[in-house]
């Protein structure tokens, strides 16, 4: 089993601490692809030094639409998503091998802490705020793959419109939390 985590940036700072959580949990087999918003020369260097993936797209500032123009190029079994200000927990990756043995095929949603230590999800459901981008994965089947939405709630509309393409009841909510969301705050 492979994971690409696709990041959407704009070369903020807070990218090498999002990269560094990653670095010791990949496997030979995982890709990070790092997103530019356009041209980001600075994002550019970080993916150089981090020896991940660096792709331009068109200038969106839209993550949604960085997201949906990359998947289609995505070779790996399973897609995750992160933003450039968040981290993934120790172990993370790791929990989220187990839970894919345990439920293959289907879209895993996990907890993450946000800046005002609240977790989400409370309730194991899709809905407008009980989502967020760094708790979805996904098995990359181009024809069970929703589209990201526009700037607030892309997360709810990507996992809505996947969440519709799968039998009743496919989500696997997992009570490990696996992220902290922008933790610099």
């Amino acid at each position: 089993m492979s994971f690409n985590i696709i990041i959407p940036t704009l070369g903020k700072p807070t990218l090498r601490n999002t990269l560094s959580s990653l670095e010791c949990q990949l496997s030979d087999n995982d890709r990070v692809t790092l997103v530019g918003d356009g041209p980001q020369p600075d994002a550019d260097k970080v993916a150089l030094e981090f020896g991940v993936d660096y792709l331009e797209c068109p200038v969106s500032r839209d993550a949604g639409f960085i997201r949906n123009y990359t998947m289609p190029l995505i070779k790996e079994d399973y897609l995750l998503f992160m933003d450039d200000d968040d981290i993934y927990l120790p172990g993370a990756l790791d929990t989220i091998r187990k839970k894919i043995q345990q439920n293959p095929g289907r879209p895993l949603v996990f907890k993450m802490v946000l800046p005002d230590r609240h977790i989400i999800w409370r309730t194991p459901r899709v809905k407008f705020g009980n989502v967020s981008t760094q708790m979805i994965v996904v098995p990359n089947i181009p024809e069970k793959l929703g589209k990201w939405g526009k700037i607030r709630g892309t997360d709810f509309a990507f996992l809505q419109s996947t969440e519709k393409l799968y039998p009743p009841n496919s989500i696997v909510w997992c009570d490990e939390i696996i992220c902290f969301c922008r933790p610099d705050q």
